[in-house]
């Protein structure tokens, strides 16, 4: 077996110096044997033309797949193609600038220096890194530093033993207990004997974190001074909204794998069919078609109603597609108009894309940030609108505000911002919050500061039940909450999945393997 000299990569070496390029500005990662073995592939000696055809081919596929593993190709998938050639143009730039730069500086300084030694000397930088013995070095100087001047100098970076331990073998089977434990937890709902007294109404908001209302200034919003209950640790286990409203309407058992989502039905797991004396009520701010919502809506969660019509609504903003998207404060104010006509209590869930990424607002020509700023406000303001229509007209409300999952405004080093190919806590971790219309709070606002997921819901509706909250006069937030169950932050979506392991995150791409999640850019 021979090998060429390493100039003869040609333009292979700008591949490779942009691929370190970038991981030194935290685009992506860069897997050094890997990117080794294919250099070493594409220098094998070879003697027919159509057999080297057929390297640099294969050297292209090898090279691509290579680079969604690094993390440096946005993963896209049915639902997040939304707004995709826009984010791409707007927020991708500093990576097509890196690969300018790159092959503008092997045009001009190829006639002075060999490449191939450059792009050797950048894989050993990354190996240094990666490795670390420039830090280990540092720290060893400062010891000995502090050795020879009878002081004490901390090293500039502790590392956490108990993370030396978690291989990928301790991590799978960290997994596999979670799920296992999972598997036996149910909070079944209390029947009720007679008619109820009053309405569950869901919100389920589109595109909606923490981290994004942080990233638009509207963390602190008046609308959530509105809520009795609010839940600063909630994790919706997915970043994409189909799976997310179908574990909701599954909040009465742990969390299921992703893989069973959409095969296994259980029926004592839906809400809507444990609380069959509630009239179930589907409301939207758009057709429901996109990615077959309705019907997961409908066969996985149990929710055995017809979509509302929005016959007369405001369109409010046109979606990626060109379909309307109509104004949700006429929505729900048209559902308690028609709600007063009506005698059954219902289980109403009104689901929202206001705020998903690729809506224009009509008559207004801002973008990115700024427009999902401007829709945000819109909807939180509408909101607080509806829930004071609400206290005017003294109906029986449980009122629940449960995001999806966020937007991804910030990104991170796996993820352009917008991405959500991959289950971050940023995407994740939800403003999630309820309030009781119809009867008096008695003391301060409960925070529910314990990691939650969906069964907390389920036992809060339960405990609303149990408490019969709406015969009193007046009721304690805390009653609601101090039995609610915990659970462990584990999100996932097709072919990823993140898992916290004492207060750090862990991701795996493959099932089998893992790695630390990289948050900060």
């Amino acid at each position: 077996m021979e090998f060429r000299h390493v100039n003869t990569l040609g333009w292979w070496n700008v591949y490779f110096a942009t691929k370190v390029a970038l991981y030194f500005q935290g685009f992506g990662d860069f897997i050094v044997l890997a990117n080794l073995a294919l250099g070493l592939f594409l220098l094998l000696k070879t003697r027919h033309k159509t057999a080297a055809g057929a390297q640099q081919l294969i050297g292209i596929v090898i090279a691509v797949v290579l680079m969604h593993f690094e993390g440096l190709l946005p993963a896209v998938s049915l639902e997040q193609g939304v707004g995709l050639s826009t984010r791409l143009t707007i927020l991708a730039w500093p990576m097509l600038l890196t690969v300018g730069l790159v092959g503008l500086a092997y045009q001009y300084f190829s006639r002075f220096i060999e490449p191939g030694v450059v792009v050797v000397l950048l894989l050993a930088c990354v190996l240094l890194d990666k490795s670390n013995l420039l830090g280990a070095t540092n720290t060893m100087v400062q010891r000995l530093a502090g050795e020879e001047t009878g002081s004490l100098v901390a090293p500039l970076e502790t590392p956490d033993p108990a993370l030396d331990k978690l291989s990928d073998t301790a991590l799978n089977a960290s997994l596999d207990d979670f799920f296992q434990r999972e598997n036996q937890r149910q909070e079944p709902l209390q029947s009720i004997a007679e008619n109820p007294d009053f309405d569950v109404l869901i919100l389920s908001v589109c595109s909606l974190g923490w981290d994004d209302l942080a990233m638009t200034s509207l963390s602190e919003h008046p609308l959530f001074d509105q809520f009795d209950i609010v839940f600063d640790h909630f994790n919706t286990a997915t970043s994409y909204s189909g799976p997310a409203v179908i574990r909701l309407l599954n909040a009465s058992c742990g969390q299921k794998p992703h893989t069973e989502l959409f095969n296994n039905v259980t029926p004592q797991c839906q809400i809507a069919t444990q609380l069959s004396l509630f009239e179930p009520v589907l409301m939207m701010n758009h057709d429901g078609s996109f990615d077959n919502f309705t019907t997961f809506i409908n066969q996985q969660g149990g929710f055995d109603a017809g979509l509302n019509s929005n016959a007369d609504i405001t369109v409010a903003q046109k979606s990626f597609d060109g379909s309307p998207i109509f104004d949700d404060l006429e929505i729900l104010r048209r559902w308690h108009l028609d709600r007063a006509e009506r005698k059954s209590n219902e289980l109403a869930l009104y689901n929202t894309v206001s705020l998903h990424d690729g809506n224009r607002i009509i008559g207004s020509r801002s973008v990115g940030l700024e427009s999902y700023r401007q829709r945000t406000s819109t909807l939180l303001n509408q909101l607080s609108q509806f829930i004071r229509t609400l206290e005017n007209s003294e109906q029986n409300t449980l009122l629940l505000l449960v995001p999806e999952h966020g937007a991804g405004l910030r990104g991170d080093r796996m993820q352009l911002p917008g991405m959500r190919e991959i289950p971050a806590h940023s995407l994740t971790h939800v403003p999630v919050a309820a309030r009781l219309i119809g009867t008096k709070r008695l003391g301060p606002v409960a925070r529910v500061t314990s990691q939650t997921s969906y069964q907390a819901l389920s036992a809060l509706i339960n405990n609303v039940i149990q408490q019969q909250v709406f015969q009193s006069e007046s009721y304690t937030p805390t009653s609601l909450v101090s039995n609610l169950p915990h659970t462990r932050r584990v999100s996932q979506n097709e072919g990823s999945t993140v898992m916290e392991v004492d207060g750090s995150d862990f991701v795996s791409l493959d099932g089998r393997t893992w790695s630390p999640y990289p948050y900060s850019k």
